[in-house]
């Protein structure tokens, strides 16, 4: 039982120092990089460039702000002329679009107009032709 109770002491006594050295090490990393980040930080506020560099970058932020905000008002001014503008434009479309189903109309009775012009004298050619050769092909057959 003695052998037990040393062994748990040692164990327990290994993991103890185990995680005084682990808490020890952690705080000394965490100390560096506490005092790296101070050290970058004081460089920084220090630095009149990276001061001057940082208020150029407000400055034209806030100037970008203005300019988007007064684009934005002059958009919504010209949104009403916009739809004026845009109805105007559609029933131009319409009157165009009209005009040329009419204009497609026309096209389409003349072209059938010519058809038939030309097709009836061709069919009645084509109709006697087939006659004349009939009649022949019927007096070749006789004799």
């Amino acid at each position: 039982m003695e052998v037990r109770i040393l062994m748990f002491l040692a164990l327990t006594s290994i993991t103890v120092v185990a995680n005084t050295f682990a808490t020890y090490c952690m705080y000394r990393i965490f100390a560096k990089l506490s005092t790296r980040m101070m050290q970058t930080a004081e460089d920084f506020r220090n630095k009149t460039d990276a001061r001057e560099w940082i208020q150029s970058m407000q400055i034209a932020a806030e100037r970008a702000v203005a300019i988007t905000q007064s684009t934005k008002q002059k958009f919504a001014e010209f949104d009403p002329a916009f739809g004026r503008v845009h109805e105007t434009y559609r029933y131009t479309l319409v009157a165009i679009d009209s005009k040329l189903d009419q204009a497609a109309e026309k096209i389409n009775t003349t072209s059938r107009d010519v058809r038939d012009m030309v097709a009836k004298p061709a069919f009645a050619v084509a109709t006697f032709a087939a006659g004349v050769t009939k009649a022949i092909g019927s007096i070749e057959t006789k004799e």
